[in-house]
C-alpha cells in the first residue's frame, strides 16, 4: 500500500466561535435540512397494481433556492435516478403556486411485495452540492395485509410503577368489502405484570383499503423481572386471511434500584515470586436509583468474603480515569502465591435505597510465567502467500483448556520445542516462541499443538495493519464531517464529558496542543514499556477525531471534545524500514493485551486496524475455534465495553478482522456526498460485516510535528471513519452513563441515516444519536407521563423524516387524561440560545361534531427552563385550530370521523438559554377528557 503525506498549514483560530469550524462547509451541509418533509399519497400500494401517487416536498423559504431544480428520485438497484420534476406553480397536480410545497404526480406499479424508496433534491445558488430529503419508503403490500407494530420495543420501569404504551394495527385490503381483525395479548411470564387495555374483545371491521387501528395499554409493574408482551392478530376478508404479531420487552427493575455490576481486571494474573499492582474496573448499568457505593472484596472459592480491598471510586482520581462514567476503579498491590494458586475477587455495590448488588467472581492466578504478552520481533513478520495476511513466524498463541495443569502446559509446549513468552490469564492464552520456519513452520506447530488433549485452540500470532490513504487533492482538506453528521447540533447538549475512549493504535502524541490534558497513558505493547508515544502519526490522527479539544481557538474539534483518550500502543515500526514514522504492524498478541487492558479502564475501544483472514485462521474458523484476539473481544463485550473497528480499505466484501467479529461495531468509510468511498486502488470495504458508516474521506486531524510541522494533516480511510463513530458513541454514553453497551449501539444504528445501495450500513447522525429527535430509536432517551409511543404511519400519515414519528395520547377510557412526552438535557457552556425546529400535527376524533361543545382537548409543545419558566412553542386546540377530515384512522371508543391539522413545521424558533448547571425539558403534551380520541405526533426535531 502506498502512503503519501500532504502538508497543511496550521488552522489557527478555526474555532473562534462555537460553530465556526468552517462556515462554507457547514453552510453547504446544512442545505440538507432545507427539506422539512417528503410525503406521498397514497403511502402504500398493492402488488401488481398500478396507482397514481402524489408526492409533496415541503421546503423552507430561501431566496437562493433554484425553484425549477426540485427533483423526485427513485432508488433502482442502489442508484437514485430522477423520475420527475417537482413543481410549485399551481399546475400538474400542484395545488397552490409559490407556497413552498413542491408536487409531482407519478404513475407507479408495485410489481412485487416490498419497499420502493424515493428522495427529493434541490439546488441552491452558490452551493455546489444538491440538498436532499430523507428517504421516503413506499410499502408494496399483498392484496390482504396486516401489520402490527409495538409503540415501544423496550420499556424499562421500576417495581410499583405504571406506564402506558400503544400498538398500531395496520390493515391493507385491496379487494373491497368488509375486512375484520381479531387480536389478543399474551404476557410471558403470565404473572407479575398488570395490564389494562382498550383492545376491543369483539375486534374491528373496516371497508377501507387502508386503515390504522390504535390499541392503548397500561402496564403496572408488580414484580421485578423481564416480561414479553405479544399482541397477535388475524385479518379476514373474502375467505382469505393474514396474521401478524409484534412484541414489547417490559423490563421491571427492583424497587431498590438495583442494576447490573460487572468486574474486570488488568493484568489478569500474578507472576510467582513477585508483587504487582492490578487495576480493577467495575461497570454499573441499568440502575434506577442514585449511584451506588462500590467496594472491592477478596472472597474465597465459595464466594464468601475474606478481606476488604477498599473502595472502588468513580471520581476521576487515579486509578479512575473519568468521574461519573459509572466505571468504578481500584488499584490493589497483590503478592503472588504458590504456582497454580488462585485468589478470588468480587465488586459489591451498596445501593442508596438499601440492598446490595454483587458482580461475578474474578479468579486471579499465580503463574511461573511473565504476565501479559511480550513484544514481538518485527523482523519475524512474514506474509501468507495465499491471502496476503501477515503473521509472526516465530510465535503461536495457544489457549489451554481449564483442566490443564502447569506441568501439562510445560509438557505440551515442549512438543514444539517452544518457550512460554507470556500469558494472558483471563483467556488462559499462552504466547509460545518457536523457531522461525516461515508460514509452513507455524502451520506445523499449530498442527502438533491442536492434537494435544489439553489444548483448546492453537493459532498464529497474526499481524494487522492500520489503514489510511493520504490524497494529494487540496480540496480534501475540509471540515465537512462535523456538519454532515450534525455534530454542531449535538455539541449544544453533549460533549462527551467523563467518557474514556481507548485508542489501540500506533500510540498518541500526548504533548500535541490539541490533545494535551486529554490523554491518559496506557501501555506500549510494541516496546514493552509504559510510554505509548506515537512514532508514526496514525494513532494521533485517530485520537484527534475522537477528542481533540474544541472551542479552544486552534486546530480542530473532536467528536467528543470533553472525553479522555486512553492511549494504548499496539502498532509499531516495520522491519527494514528505517526512520521514525514508518508504518508498522499490529501483532495479535499486542492487540489482545491492549483489549484486555482497555476493558478494565474504558467504556469504548477504537481499533482502526485489521487485516484479511489468514489461511491458518480460516482453518480455525472452519472448526469453530476462536483466536485469543477474538476471545479478548468477547470478554470485553461481555463486560459491557463497546468495541469499534475499521472495516478496512481493500474495496472488498471479503472478511476483515477484527471488524467482522461478533460484537464489534464495524465502520465503513463514506464521502461528503454520503456514498461509499472508492478509489482505483483503495476503497472502503463493504458487505454484511459492515454495521455503520461515517465520513472518513479527506479528514483533517492532529498529527505529531515530525509528520507535519503544522501539527495537522489529512488522511482518508476507514481508520478515520471508525473514531468518528467512537466519538459519537461517547457523546451518547456521557449523556446516559447508566446505559448498557447494547443500548448505546442500538441508538447509533437506529438513528443513523439510511444509505440504500451503498452496502456500508447507515451513516451515523450525531444529533439524532444524542437526542433521538426523529424517534428512530423508539422512545429511548425520552420520558413519559401517561402514554407515549412511536409509529411508522397512521393511516395515510407518514413521518416527515425517515421511518418513525413520536406520538402522545390520552386513554384508555379514563385512565390517562394528560400525557407528557419529554426529554431533559443540559445546555453546554458557550451557548446562549437554542434554535429549535420540528414538525408536528394534532389529530382528533372530536372534529367536527364536538368543536365548541366543551371538549376542548389541546396539544402543546414547550421548552421548560431550569427555573420553571415555560417557552411555548406550539399550542393547538380542538376549538381553536383548523382541521381537515382524514380517513384511514380509527381511535377506539369514539366515532368514525377524524380530523387533523396537517403537518406543521416550526422553523428555527430561537429560545434564550442559560448554559451550565440546570436541566431543560422539551415537553410534548396532550390533554384530553380521558377518552382516547385526541393525540399529537411529532418528528424531525433539530437544534438548528
Amino acid at each position: 500500500m502506498k502512503h503519501t503525506r500532504q502538508t497543511r498549514p496550521m488552522l489557527a483560530a478555526l474555532l473562534g466561535g462555537l460553530f465556526a469550524f468552517s462556515a462554507a462547509s457547514l453552510a453547504t451541509s446544512a442545505r440538507a435540512a432545507e427539506f422539512d418533509s417528503l410525503a406521498a399519497t397514497p403511502n402504500t400500494l398493492f402488488a401488481n397494481t398500478a396507482a397514481s401517487v402524489t408526492f409533496v416536498a415541503k421546503l423552507q423559504p430561501d431566496p437562493a433556492l433554484n425553484r425549477s431544480s426540485v427533483r423526485l428520485l427513485r432508488n433502482t438497484n442502489g442508484v437514485f435516478a430522477q423520475v420527475a420534476t417537482m413543481r410549485d406553480d399551481g399546475s400538474n397536480g400542484d395545488a397552490v403556486a409559490n407556497d413552498n410545497l413542491f408536487t409531482a404526480v407519478l404513475p407507479i406499479a408495485g410489481t412485487g411485495v416490498g419497499q420502493l424508496d424515493f428522495r427529493a433534491t434541490a439546488a441552491y445558488t452558490g452551493v455546489l452540492k444538491r440538498a436532499q430529503s430523507s428517504t421516503l419508503p413506499l410499502q408494496v403490500l399483498p392484496s390482504l395485509d396486516l401489520q402490527i407494530q409495538a409503540g415501544q420495543k423496550t420499556i424499562t420501569m421500576v417495581q410499583g410503577q405504571s406506564v402506558s404504551a400503544a400498538y398500531t394495527l395496520q390493515v391493507g385490503h385491496q379487494g373491497g368489502g368488509a375486512a375484520s381483525v381479531q387480536a389478543s395479548h399474551e404476557i410471558t411470564p403470565a404473572t407479575g405484570l398488570g395490564l389494562v387495555t382498550d383492545l376491543s374483545p369483539g375486534g374491528y371491521t373496516t371497508n377501507q383499503s387502508s386503515q390504522t387501528f390504535l390499541v392503548q395499554d397500561q402496564f403496572t409493574a408488580n414484580e421485578a423481572g423481564d416480561y414479553t408482551v405479544k399482541l397477535s392478530g388475524t385479518l379476514t376478508a373474502g375467505g382469505a386471511s393474514d396474521q401478524a404479531s409484534d412484541t414489547m420487552l417490559v423490563r421491571v427493575l427492583p424497587a431498590n434500584g438495583a442494576g447490573l455490576l460487572t468486574l474486570n481486571v488488568y493484568p489478569g494474573g500474578l507472576q510467582t515470586g513477585s508483587s504487582a499492582a492490578l487495576t480493577f474496573g467495575a461497570s454499573y448499568t441499568l440502575g434506577a436509583g442514585a449511584a451506588p457505593a462500590v467496594r472491592l472484596v477478596e472472597v474465597n472459592a465459595d464466594g464468601n468474603p475474606v478481606r476488604e480491598q477498599g473502595a472502588m471510586r468513580d471520581d476521576g482520581a487515579d486509578p479512575d480515569i473519568a468521574a461519573g462514567d459509572s466505571v468504578f476503579s481500584n488499584r490493589a498491590t497483590l503478592t503472588a502465591g504458590a504456582a497454580g494458586s488462585l485468589r478470588y475477587f468480587k465488586a459489591l455495590a451498596t445501593l442508596a435505597g438499601g440492598g446490595e448488588v454483587a458482580s461475578g467472581t474474578l479468579a486471579i492466578p499465580s503463574l511461573p510465567f511473565p504476565i501479559g504478552f511480550a513484544p514481538v520481533n518485527p523482523a519475524a513478520t512474514v506474509t501468507d502467500p495465499d491471502t496476503g495476511a501477515m503473521l509472526q513466524c516465530d510465535q503461536v498463541i495457544v489457549q489451554f483448556k481449564p483442566e490443564a495443569t502447569l506441568a501439562g502446559v510445560n509438557a505440551t509446549v515442549a512438543l514444539v520445542n517452544g518457550q512460554v513468552l507470556g500469558v494472558e490469564p483471563q483467556l488462559n492464552a499462552y504466547q509460545v516462541g518457536i523457531a522461525c520456519n516461515g508460514v509452513a513452520g507455524v502451520q506445523a506447530a499449530i498442527d502438533t499443538l491442536q492434537q494435544q488433549p489439553l489444548v483448546a485452540v492453537a493459532g498464529p500470532n497474526g499481524v494487522s495493519m492500520p489503514g489510511e490513504f493520504t490524497p494529494n487533492d487540496p480540496s480534501y482538506a475540509s471540515t465537512y464531517a462535523p456538519g454532515l453528521v450534525r455534530a454542531d447540533e449535538a455539541w449544544l447538549i453533549a460533549r462527551g464529558k467523563n467518557m474514556v475512549v481507548a485508542v489501540l493504535d500506533t500510540g498518541v502524541d500526548y504533548n500535541h496542543p490539541d490533545l494535551a490534558g486529554r490523554v491518559v497513558k496506557g501501555k506500549d505493547y510494541i516496546n514493552g514499556d509504559n510510554d505509548p508515544q506515537d512514532d508514526h502519526s496514525h494513532g494521533t490522527h485517530v485520537a484527534g477525531i475522537v477528542a481533540a479539544k474544541g472551542h479552544n481557538g486552534i486546530g480542530i474539534a473532536g467528536m467528543a471534545w470533553d472525553a479522555k483518550i486512553l492511549a494504548i500502543k499496539v502498532c509499531g515500526g516495520k522491519a527494514g524500514v528505517p526512520g521514525v514514522g514508518a508504518l508498522g504492524g499490529c501483532p495479535d498478541s499486542a492487540v489482545t493485551s491492549g483489549i484486555l487492558e482497555a476493558a478494565s479502564k474504558a467504556r469504548i475501544v477504537n481499533m482502526s486496524l485489521g487485516g484479511p483472514v489468514s489461511t491458518l485462521e480460516s482453518i480455525m474458523n472452519f472448526f469453530g475455534w476462536q483466536t485469543a484476539r477474538q476471545q479478548a473481544v468477547n470478554a470485553a463485550v461481555a463486560g459491557g465495553v463497546m468495541v469499534v473497528a475499521a472495516s478496512g480499505n481493500a474495496n472488498t466484501s471479503s472478511t476483515y478482522l477484527p471488524c467482522a467479529y461478533a460484537g464489534v461495531l464495524c465502520v465503513g468509510n463514506t464521502t461528503s456526498a454520503d456514498v461509499r468511498y472508492t478509489h482505483p486502488t483503495f476503497g472502503s470495504n463493504y458487505g454484511a460485516q459492515v454495521d455503520i458508516a461515517a465520513p472518513g474521506t479527506g479528514i483533517l486531524s492532529t498529527v505529531p510535528a515530525f509528520s507535519d510541522a503544522s501539527g495537522y494533516g489529512t488522511k482518508t480511510g476507514t481508520s478515520m471513519a471508525a473514531p468518528l463513530v467512537a466519538g459519537v458513541a461517547a457523546l451518547v454514553w456521557a449523556n446516559n452513563p447508566g446505559w448498557t453497551r447494547a443500548q448505546v449501539e442500538d441508538r447509533l444504528l437506529r438513528t443513523a441515516v439510511p444509505l440504500p445501495g451503498q452496502q456500508v450500513g447507515p451513516r451515523v447522525d450525531a444529533f439524532d444519536a444524542v437526542f433521538n429527535g426523529s424517534f428512530e430509536n423508539d422512545l429511548s432517551g425520552w420520558k413519559t407521563s401517561g402514554t407515549g409511543s412511536v409509529v411508522t404511519r397512521l393511516g395515510p400519515i407518514n413521518p416527515t423524516k425517515d421511518l418513525r414519528m413520536g406520538m402522545v395520547s390520552t386513554g384508555p377510557d379514563a385512565a390517562v387524561a394528560t400525557s407528557d412526552l419529554y426529554q431533559e438535557f443540559t445546555v453546554q457552556p458557550d451557548a446562549t440560545e437554542l434554535s429549535i425546529s420540528f414538525s408536528y400535527a394534532m389529530i382528533t376524533e372530536e372534529f367536527p361534531e364536538w368543536v365548541n361543545r366543551g371538549y376542548n382537548d389541546d396539544f402543546r409543545v414547550t421548552l421548560e427552563a431550569p427555573n420553571g419558566a415555560e417557552h411555548e412553542l406550539v399550542l393547538e386546540t380542538v376549538d381553536g385550530s383548523a382541521f381537515s377530515l382524514i380517513g384511514g384512522i380509527d381511535f377506539p371508543g369514539g366515532d368514525s370521523t377524524v380530523g387533523w391539522t396537517g403537518w406543521r413545521h416550526i422553523v428555527s424558533r430561537k429560545v434564550p438559554v442559560t448554559p451550565g448547571a440546570g436541566t431543560y425539558r422539551l415537553r410534548v403534551r396532550d390533554r384530553g377528557d380521558g377518552i382516547y380520541d385526541t393525540n399529537g405526533i411529532m418528528d424531525n426535531i433539530r437544534f438548528k
